[in-house]
């Protein structure tokens, strides 16, 4: 008998702070989001391995940020990233390159003390939305021996990287017909051992972040300039609607990609609880998994966590292809157009060490606070 194609599918929210609504409402959202993450971890955490839910956390700031307001449910959280169902990020928030060798790594240090202060794993790191990052990074994350490194780039304004020259997002094909041809080139997912000056990371190049509420995973409903608090007002969806939409999009992407090269016997497919960012989590992509996998033989579907695929891949293909390069962003937008700001971040970046050790020989405790309070808006 003939294994199955393997899909791990990964619900996480990507963070965009402010662009889906004001700062302060995103803020408050979170709170409520992660009360619903772990209630459905909760919920769910007897069902089969593969129809439990899990949630990884796609940047730090809204763990330190859940934590921070609700630290009555530090011992919930806690429970549910040991028993596999969560996954933190050492990720604090995105970047462009704008941000140096030394912020970048400072950026790491909130994700890595909680970490070692719970005693818990911090084995993966990962950025969307962006289209490059600092050659720093990889030294950044081995340093604190985290291996595992997962983009999920944005290619707007971009360009595709390793892939073939004119790709684009499987799901534009889907959503812009009537601009792209349905046949161009298409994003295949690509891992290499990416190394730094010193250290490296395995390095998993994925497709966009909510690919998998196109494919019907999760829900494909459009909210566009219609973002209601939640994004569940409007969304009707049911079940059998996702199921129905994934019967047909799911085999179709997966059989594109191994007519575009793709030859591993499983992939990862990134979703939303819906699909926005800063989306809350959901719990219908259970549904449709526990369906799916009771009706199909040739496609295998399961909930998983960012680790548990990076553990999957690297038995697969122990020695992947190398790059020692830097990878510039691509996607900055604005920066051409700020000389002067951006000419006095640089300063300043340059002046960072020096003041740092200006203010420990002070001793001043309120210049100390200030220089805290000051690293901290860098990162």
């Amino acid at each position: 008998m003939k294994t199955p194609f393997t899909i791990f599918v990964m619900q996480l929210a990507h963070t965009d702070i402010g662009y889906t609504h004001p700062q302060e409402q995103i803020a408050d959202m979170y709170l409520d989001h992660y009360d619903s993450v772990l209630d459905l971890c909760q919920a769910t955490a007897d069902n089969p391995e593969e129809q439990r839910f899990k949630w990884t956390c796609e940047t730090f700031w809204q763990v330190e940020h859940y934590l921070t307001h609700r630290p009555e449910r530090l011992d919930m959280f806690l429970h549910f990233v040991r028993n596999g169902q969560i996954e933190v990020s050492a990720s604090y928030l995105h970047f462009t390159d704008v941000i140096d060798a030394d912020a970048y790594a400072q950026s790491l240090e909130a994700a890595v003390t909680f970490a070692r202060t719970h005693d818990i794993p911090l084995r993966t790191a990962m950025h969307a939305d962006i289209n490059g990052w600092s050659w720093a990074l990889p030294d950044a994350l081995s340093a604190h021996d985290i291996p595992y490194y997962c983009s999920m780039v944005h290619i707007d304004s971009g360009t595709d990287p390793l892939g073939v020259r004119g790709s684009v997002h499987y799901m534009w094909t889907k959503e812009f017909g009537q601009w792209i041809n349905p046949q161009a080139p298409v994003r295949v997912p690509q891992l290499h051992r990416w190394q730094g000056a010193g250290g490296e990371v395995l390095h998993w190049l994925n497709e966009h972040y909510l690919l998998g509420n196109v494919l019907g995973l999760s829900s494909p409903q459009g909210f566009h300039a219609d973002k209601t608090r939640y994004f569940t007002e409007i969304d009707t969806l049911t079940v059998d609607d996702l199921y129905a939409r994934a019967a047909v999009e799911v085999p179709a992407y997966v059989d594109r990609m191994h007519k575009s090269g793709y030859t591993l016997p499983a992939m990862l497919i990134s979703t939303g609880g819906f699909y926005v960012d800063n989306s809350p989590p959901d719990g219908r992509w259970l549904e449709v998994i526990a369906r799916w996998n009771a009706e199909h033989d040739d496609i295998k579907l399961r909930t998983a966590t960012l680790s548990e695929w990076f553990d999957w891949v690297q038995a697969q293909v122990p020695n992947p292809v190398r790059y020692r390069a830097a990878w510039p962003d691509h996607w900055a937008h604005g920066l051409g157009t700020m000389t002067a700001e951006i000419g006095q971040a640089r300063r300043s970046q340059r002046r960072r060490a020096a003041i740092t050790t200006l203010v420990n020989d002070s001793a001043d405790t309120r210049a100390a606070q200030q220089l805290t309070s000051a690293l901290l808006h860098e990162r």
